[in-house]
């Protein structure tokens, strides 16, 4: 299980995983190497899923007073990547909204998705005030969440 072994330096974590690899699947020296630098290239930065975990409500946009996308998720950092890789499929990604503009942390799910719904079901003009309000450069705020 790779999972188990993601805290380790990349060395043994590489050396786990090729040895995972080659008795589970048969796997050439390529693949190995492949699987071994694609290791390495994962931990050399932060992982975006592991570094926070809390509910979240936040908007992201195209460019500044452009295309408005709010969401709400418990892992900010790992969504946030996710919006600006263009991983996530529909609004966001057809717009082009990769720029985290303006979020808010919450207790609990539950007042995260409530505020998401009141955000929602405001105008855009409360939506811009919101924003400018923490955020008047429409700044990407994605290294403030790690």
């Amino acid at each position: 299980n790779l999972s188990a072994v993601g805290s380790l330096d990349c060395f043994v974590e590489g050396l786990l995983a090729m040895t995972w690899m080659v008795r589970d699947f048969s796997l050439g020296p390529f693949a190995l190497l492949a699987l071994v630098a694609w290791l390495c290239y994962r931990n050399s930065s932060p992982q975006p899923s592991t570094i926070m975990k809390q509910p979240c409500v936040y908007m992201f946009a195209n460019r500044r007073n452009g295309t408005i996308y709010t969401g709400v998720t418990s892992n900010p950092p790992r969504r946030a990547f996710e919006h600006r890789e263009g991983l996530v499929k529909g609004f966001s990604s057809k717009y082009g909204c990769k720029l985290l503009v303006w979020y808010e942390l919450h207790d609990t799910m539950i007042d995260a998705i409530t505020r998401e719904k009141q955000i929602k079901g405001g105008s855009r003009a409360n939506k811009l005030a919101l924003i400018e309000s923490v955020n008047p450069d429409w700044k990407d705020l994605y290294d403030t969440l790690i």
